[in-house]
């Protein structure tokens, strides 16, 4: 009775993130209970947000196409067959591949150039409307690809710790495996950015600030330099000193 049921893999990787007790320039830096929790909610809302699960789904389903057979590290045997099978021929003008040689690659025969334009073309092919088939495959219920099979990715922060947990269970230990290597990848890209933008924000407004500063001494000094012009006064200083000594030796 259980000798044909699909085999289950599972795998788990672990994110070390710095939050709780990373290194500061503040020596004097005192640890936030509130502040830490919410970095930490970020982080796994991220993991969880759609935006993250579509961008995995693409990048995997892009691994896959790119791929000239199956590969078991990527892909199973029945997984490949079925995939080229439920694939329309139109989609494949949207697989970009081209002489890998000399290039970086993810795989041997798979160049990092053509898998990122690849990845392009489907997102915006996936954007331009409700009705496409990679729209389709993503909010059906696809088991490799759609949301609902991504979305079975867990993540949790492992006690008080500076980790978290993010983990994975599929029937192909290939698509198990690489999701969550996918998983990695974008998150910390994201992540990455969020802190990015975040600091951009205040650096722009010190540049805007210092702007204002700059125009409003300039203006000061245009009018110190007009009142000198007007008053005929070269070296304000000098001049006050020589006035000075001039008065002294006329009282004496």
């Amino acid at each position: 009775l259980t000798r044909n049921q699909n085999q289950k893999y599972y795998s788990q990787t672990i994110l070390y993130t710095g939050l709780a007790s990373g290194s500061s320039i503040d020596m004097d830096k005192s640890f936030n209970y509130f502040a830490t929790n919410i970095a930490f909610d970020n982080l796994i809302n991220i993991v969880n947000s759609r935006e993250t699960q579509e961008e995995v789904a693409i990048r995997l389903l892009s691994q896959h196409l790119l791929l000239d057979g199956p590969n078991e590290k990527f892909i199973s045997i029945e997984n490949y067959n079925r995939l080229k099978i439920e694939i329309p021929k139109d989609i494949y003008q949207y697989i970009v591949k081209s002489n890998t040689e000399n290039t970086g690659s993810i795989n041997k025969g798979i160049a990092t150039s053509d898998y990122e334009k690849t990845v392009a073309a489907l997102t915006e092919l996936m954007k331009s409307n409700n009705n496409n088939f990679i729209y389709s495959l993503l909010n059906f219920d696809h088991p490799v690809y759609s949301l609902e099979a991504i979305s079975k990715v867990k993540s949790f922060r492992i006690s008080n710790s500076d980790l978290v947990r993010i983990s994975f269970e599929a029937d192909d230990p290939g698509i198990c495996q690489q999701t969550l290597a996918i998983f990695n990848e974008v998150c910390i890209k994201k992540y990455k950015d969020l802190k990015e933008n975040g600091s951009d924000v205040v650096v722009q407004y010190f540049k805007n600030q210092l702007a204002q500063s700059q125009k409003n001494l300039s203006s000061i000094e245009d009018r110190l330099l007009k009142f000198n012009q007007d008053n005929s006064i070269i070296n304000y200083y000098e001049q006050s000193k020589a006035v000075a000594i001039v008065k002294e030796e006329m009282e004496d």
